[in-house]
Order: C-alpha cells, then sequence, then structure tokens
C-alpha cells in the first residue's frame, strides 16, 4: 500500500493496511537539509518543488506539505517585510493592517498575480505531477485565524477579538478568501486530494472556545468546503491545547486533526469516537529534536497506542525543527511502517 493511499484511507475514515506517516510540516527541515534559503528559494517554482520532494526521498514520508515555512509571504504579496534569519521560517517584520481602513488593501487579485505565491501553486502541481502517485501532496497554508493575526499582529488581533469584533471577524473571513484563491487554481487542475491547513493562533493557549467558535470555526470551514467540493481533503492542525474544542474542529468538516504534542491523545480518541481520523503527536523539540532515535521509537509507539481505536497518522505534533536529525525522523517513520495499531495489546 503507497503512503498516499494509506493517507487517504485514513483521512477518509478507513483503518489502512499500514500506519500512515507523516514528517509535519517539515518546510523549514528541508530548506535547511538542501542547504538553501527562504529567499533564494521564493518565486523559484521548480527548486522550490525539488526540495521538497529531496526532503521527502531523505523522509521517506507519506505527506508532502508543499509550501509550508513559506505561509508568511502571503502577507508580503500585500507589502509587509518578511525577517528570515537562519533556517527557520521568515516572520513578518511590522504588521500592515492596523483597522478596518486597512481590509481594503487585501484585494483578491493580488493572489493571482504575486510571483512567490504563483511558484507555491506552480510547485504543488510540480510534485503532484512527479511524486504524487505515492506520496499524498498537499498545499499548505496558514488557516484564517492565524492569517488574521500575522496581517494585523497578534496581540491586535487578540484584543480586536474580544473588544472589535466586527473588524476581527472581517479581518479573519477576508483571510479565509484570500486563502480560497490561492487554493482554487491548484485544487481545479484536478489533482490536489488534501489541503493542509496550520491554525497555531487558534489554540486553547491564546483565545477561549468562544472566539474559536464565532471567528475561526466558519472561515475554516469556508476552506473546507472549498476543497470538498474538488473531493478533496483538508488537514487541518491547532497548535497548543484543544480538548476543550475537539468538537469545534470535528465541525469544520476536516477530513485530519492533527495535535500539539502537549494533547493527551487517548483523551482525544475518546472524545471524537472511532470515525475520526486523529495525527500526532510526538514532541517536536523534546522528542524529535533533543531525543536519541530510541526515545522517538518509544514515543512514536506510544502515540500509535493511544490513537487507536480510529483511523490515525503518526506525526510530529507541530511543525518539525530545522535542527532535528535524520536519525530521529527515520525513527518515526521506521516506527509507524513496523507498527500497526490494531496489533498493539
Amino acid at each position: 500500500m503507497t503512503g498516499r493511499r494509506a493517507v487517504l484511507a485514513a483521512m477518509d475514515g478507513q483503518i489502512p493496511q499500514r500506519t500512515p506517516v507523516a514528517v509535519f510540516s517539515g518546510g523549514a527541515w528541508s530548506v535547511a537539509a538542501a542547504g538553501e534559503t527562504f529567499p533564494h528559494l521564493a518565486g523559484d517554482a521548480r527548486r522550490i518543488a525539488d526540495v521538497f520532494a529531496a526532503g521527502q526521498r531523505l523522509t521517506e514520508s507519506d505527506m508532502v506539505f508543499t509550501g509550508s515555512s513559506f505561509n508568511n509571504y502571503m502577507v508580503s504579496a500585500f507589502g509587509a517585510e518578511l525577517l528570515a534569519e537562519g533556517a527557520g521560517a521568515p516572520s513578518v517584520r511590522q504588521p500592515i493592517v492596523a483597522g478596518p481602513s486597512g481590509l481594503e488593501r487585501l484585494s483578491l487579485a493580488v493572489i493571482g498575480r504575486d510571483p512567490v505565491l504563483q511558484s507555491l501553486r506552480q510547485a504543488t502541481l510540480f510534485l503532484l505531477d512527479e511524486i504524487g502517485d505515492a506520496t499524498a501532496v498537499t498545499l499548505n497554508s496558514w488557516a484564517p485565524f492565524t492569517l488574521a493575526g500575522q496581517f494585523c499582529g497578534l496581540e491586535r488581533l487578540m484584543t480586536a477579538s474580544v473588544e472589535e469584533e466586527d473588524f476581527a471577524g472581517a479581518l479573519v473571513d477576508a483571510c479565509a478568501g484570500l486563502i480560497i484563491a490561492h487554493a482554487d487554481p491548484v485544487l481545479a487542475a484536478g489533482r490536489l486530494e488534501v489541503v493542509s491547513l496550520s491554525d497555531p493562533t487558534a489554540s486553547g493557549n491564546l483565545i477561549p472556545r468562544r472566539t474559536y467558535e464565532r471567528m475561526a470555526l466558519p472561515a475554516t470551514r469556508r476552506i473546507v468546503d472549498l476543497a470538498s467540493s474538488y473531493g478533496a481533503r483538508t488537514f487541518l492542525h491547532v497548535c497548543g491545547r484543544t480538548l476543550d474544542r475537539l468538537d469545534l474542529m470535528v465541525a469544520t468538516g476536516a477530513a485530519c486533526l492533527s495535535l500539539d504534542a502537549v494533547v493527551d491523545l487517548a483523551d482525544a480518541r475518546r472524545r471524537v469516537g472511532p470515525r475520526v481520523c486523529l495525527a500526532g503527536n510526538v514532541d517536536p523539540l523534546g522528542v524529535m529534536a533533543e531525543g536519541t532515535p530510541e526515545d522517538v521509537r518509544i514515543a512514536a509507539r506510544a502515540a500509535i497506542a493511544a490513537g487507536a481505536g480510529g483511523p490515525f497518522i503518526l506525526a510530529p505534533g507541530c511543525d518539525l525543527p530545522p535542527a532535528v536529525p535524520l536519525a530521529n525522523i527515520r525513527a518515526l517513520v521506521e516506527t509507524a511502517r513496523s507498527t500497526f495499531h490494531h496489533s498493539l495489546p
């Protein structure tokens, strides 16, 4: 069974013949492994595709999250300056939407003509053509709520979501429109089967359940509905504590919920039941980056056991840091290959 088929089976609520494994999200790791930098790659679709393909060959991940760690280039398309230091993902130096009047600059036309976003879409199509038969290739983006925080600043979004709900809601909704404009041409090409959304700002560590329900959920649902209209699935990762909003994450319609290392995976499985696909949640820092291959194997087997009782994808509990040793990634992948959760005691 190919990695792609195992991933899609799990996301469709089935128990695949083997445990699928995803090196989530892997962009910064792949760029560092290739000896590249984000500024040098930005705008070069061929090279971006080559870097993500090389990362997949090294790790043997069943999924490739095309464009991961390039997420803030959607903000730079509208004039924001990015700060790229070392191998880490570029960050937004200064927010560019201060209030309601700033929403006028978020024109959908920018998404279509920006050269870096064009290159990310084209790189996804290259990868679908070149490795998509065996590997689940995704188009990765921030989810709308997190993207909104990149445009206006995290603290501003936190305040506005309580004190200026009309502005915050309009910004989050506008961000959903931008993501749709980015994803739609790739989905329309007919081969993309998975859209990946990362939503660290929607964490229970940062916003209450009410804010997730009122703002993050409906905007995320717009992306999920778009993907579904093309027969594609959505892989949704929310950082930090999420047990209090798992039911809302399910309500987005996402086919797979990716959980942070701080989440009790067995508790999450009990809450969502046997039909929802979960992914996670090996500690990306304490285990993947700082542990030994044996530490990874132990944590991976524990995650597989905790995810038992329903479809499950083994993965790190958050984005993989660039410094994670390849030996540890291979230990994660090899454990998935050799451990089928229904065979565990």
